[in-house]
């Protein structure tokens, strides 16, 4: 595989790839922006300053990438770490599980999409989490948003005029 078949190929499995060239240092980033194509780093004089910018700048178009990366060594590609939940969070559980093979054996467990934490577990597949009785990938979940709920006491004309007006009452 050429070094920019490579550099595509880990780039659309989600590895940011770092690359050098006399000296700096740039890390190409698996986003994409607005043209369709990877966004990046600028370049700098080390590795670790590179990796606090990835995604700052716009990506190279094809025919660019293919011109600059003849003089680049591609270093080391790597995914970003990721803080895992813990038992007792509350999560959401995305729409892109629907695509999961196994979705239609657990689908009835998830109607409302939310649930709770109740065991962590992380081997070398990666970090998953029982939730109403299924281990599910990390990459299916983002921490529960919950609205506060506010109790106000208000009288039956002003109710019925948030009625009229068309705002859910909830009693």
């Amino acid at each position: 595989m050429n070094k920019l078949n490579y550099l595509n190929d880990c780039l659309a499995k989600g590895s940011n790839v770092p690359v050098k060239k006399n000296g700096q240092f740039q890390v190409l980033c698996p986003t994409k922006d607005y043209n369709g194509d990877y966004r990046r780093s600028s370049w700098w004089g080390t590795l670790e300053s590179a990796k606090q910018c990835i995604g700052y700048r716009d990506g190279y178009e094809k025919e660019d990438l293919e011109k600059y990366i003849k003089d680049w060594e591609i270093l080391t590609p790597f995914r970003l770490k990721v803080e895992p939940f813990k038992v007792g969070d509350k999560v959401q559980i995305l729409d892109s599980i629907k695509e999961n093979d196994n979705w239609d054996i657990y689908k009835n467990s998830f109607k409302d999409m939310i649930g709770e934490i109740k065991d962590v577990w992380n081997d070398i597949f990666g970090l998953k989490y029982l939730i109403n009785g299924y281990y599910i990938d990390h990459k299916y979940l983002l921490p529960l948003r919950e609205e506060e709920e506010v109790t106000i006491k208000i009288s039956k004309k002003s109710l019925e005029a948030l009625q009229e007006a068309g705002i859910k009452i909830i009693k």
